[in-house]
């Protein structure tokens, strides 16, 4: 799975910690948007993308 620069999934691997995300109270249209840039389900608004860890080491395909 390819993300966009800036993606919270790669700020958490770069991180090496969880990082949260929030469109807030955006209208529907934006949200909606917001959630399809990020590969997100489409009614998702908040999310929380965190590392997993194998034997210690970051994970990342």
């Amino acid at each position: 799975m390819r993300y966009g620069e800036g993606h919270p999934a790669l700020q958490c691997v770069e991180r090496v910690g969880s990082v949260r995300a929030s469109i807030g109270t955006a209208p529907p249209e934006q949200a909606r948007e917001w959630a399809r840039v990020r590969q997100w389900p489409t009614d998702a608004v908040h999310a929380l993308c965190a590392v997993l860890r194998s034997r210690g080491e970051p994970w990342a395909s």
